[in-house]
């Protein structure tokens, strides 16, 4: 994919660098991401490719988006547990900073983050886990309609 860079911002647009390759040709990648950063709702800047690589290959059509499009589904009927993990991710596995921006105890944190891991199955105090959840977020933010 040809090197480009992509504007998320009040009016989201998309541009890229002059080659040699045809407009055609380019088009579609960019929107793509384009679509990529709107549904993942990122913050107005500036993306290129490496910018949203993972998030990229993540939600392109099949058994793996399938899966982890699934993953979070035990979670659907328990709001603070969900609202937990998700906020977990935001402060980079940070309990103290989880609790803070919940406005619960550390303890409750881990109480909530143990209680999901177990209707997950996953083991969320190993990276692999993590991974997953992570991956699994970032397809379900995909995947959720545009506001």
């Amino acid at each position: 994919m040809a090197e480009f860079s992509l504007v998320c911002a009040r009016t989201t647009t998309a541009e890229t660098e002059p080659d040699d390759d045809p407009i055609a040709t380019r088009a579609e990648p960019v929107r793509e991401l384009l679509e990529l950063a709107v549904r993942m709702r990122a913050e107005p800047g500036v993306f290129g490719v490496a910018d949203l690589a993972l998030e990229y290959q993540l939600t392109r059509p099949g058994p793996g988006r399938d899966h982890l499009a699934r993953l979070l589904t035990p979670l659907d009927g328990h709001p603070e547990l969900l609202d937990t993990v998700l906020e977990y991710l935001r402060q980079e596995y940070g309990r103290s900073a989880t609790g803070e921006a919940l406005g619960v105890h550390p303890n409750t944190v881990r109480n909530r983050l143990d209680k999901a891991g177990r209707l997950l199955g996953l083991d969320l105090t190993r990276l692999e886990s993590l991974w997953q959840l992570r991956a699994a977020v970032i397809v379900r933010s995909f995947l959720r309609p545009p506001d």
